[in-house]
């Protein structure tokens, strides 16, 4: 079960940490997402330490849209703690973890300097010389959906 602890806002994640089903040990969790606003993979790599001690004992790659684990580490605690990890995750840490994603993202996204990042792929030459639209979220894939509604139509931004 994974368990969060916030500041008093509720804003910012103090610490999260890892209990596993038959055990009172609990473990650090620790995370890292890309900060490319322009990466489509959904991998973040996770870490687990023990409590109180803060190193990391495994690590390995969690796919938060497939819910995997991608790449593990070569020795075999990293192996035995992320396939345990895995396993035991119910449906509400990967709802956790897919929200720990989402939100690193959006503040990648929100804090890039547009001007100093030159987008993968933009088509600026059709965008000029066609006045080709391209969806925001081709770009940036993991930028929110906003919904408006229409004639009593529910759409999603574009």
């Amino acid at each position: 079960m994974i368990i969060e602890e916030f500041n008093e806002s509720g804003t910012e994640i103090l610490k999260t940490t890892w209990k596993f089903k038959n055990s009172d040990q609990e473990y650090i969790l620790s995370w890292n997402v890309c900060e490319n606003p322009f990466c489509s993979c959904g991998e973040m790599s996770l870490g687990i330490g023990l409590v109180p001690k803060t190193p990391v004992m495994a690590s390995f790659s969690y796919d938060v849209t497939d819910k995997t684990v991608k790449k593990i580490g070569s020795d075999c605690s990293s192996k035995l703690l992320s396939n345990q990890l895995v396993s035991e995750l119910s449906s509400e840490d990967h709802k956790i973890l897919a929200e720990i994603f989402h939100a690193a993202k959006i503040k990648s996204l929100d804090e890039c300097d547009v001007d100093a990042i030159d987008p993968p792929d933009f088509p600026i030459k059709e965008i000029e010389e066609e006045s080709l639209m391209v969806e925001f979220k081709q770009i940036f894939p993991w930028s929110l959906d906003y919904y408006f509604s229409i004639d009593n139509t529910t759409e999603t931004n574009c």
